[in-house]
This record gives structure tokens, sequence and C-alpha cells, in this order.
């Protein structure tokens, strides 16, 4: 939720809230569920990093995208993206 709140209000000079807000009603109306971060998702969040990152493989992982494949990983669930990243990881 952070990055997309983040490029909302970038990209459409809403205030944080009001782009936050936004964000809110989109996963409402998907009824999308909102994975949290723990401890093994940081564990799976490293181990992108250290097979994916910037600079380490041609997926080019960054932070947020590492975390985004540890929530994948943890859910069983397929991975929504733009772009060739995540396609260079053994979620495609």
């Amino acid at each position: 939720m952070h990055e997309t709140t983040v490029v909302i209000s970038s990209r459409t000079r809403k205030t944080v809230e009001e782009a936050y807000a936004l964000v809110e009603d989109f996963l409402t109306e998907l009824n999308a569920d909102i994975l949290y971060a723990n401890s093994d998702t940081a564990r799976v969040a490293l181990d992108a990093f250290s097979r994916y990152a910037k600079g380490r493989h041609p997926a080019r992982l960054n932070f947020g995208d590492c975390f985004s494949y540890a929530g994948a990983k943890a859910a069983g669930a397929a991975l929504l993206y733009v772009g060739e990243d995540f396609r260079r990881t053994d979620l495609a």
C-alpha cells in the first residue's frame, strides 16, 4: 500500500491521505486481503534480494519488489505486474 499510495500522491498531486483513501477504496472494491509482513515474510524478501536484486540478477528487483515477491510466495498467489522484472523470477 505504501508504494501505490506514494505513486498516486506524486503523480496526481493528491495528499498522502487522499491517495491512501483511494487505495483503500480500490482494495475494498476488489475484496482484497492485505498481507502484513512478519519475520517469515522478511526472510523470503531477503531471499528474493539475494537471488533477484538489482546488481545481482537480470530481474533487478528493488526493496518493494522483494516484499511483493515475498507476499505472493507466502500467499501462494499470482502476482500482477508490469514489465519484465518478475517474469525473470520463479513467480513467472
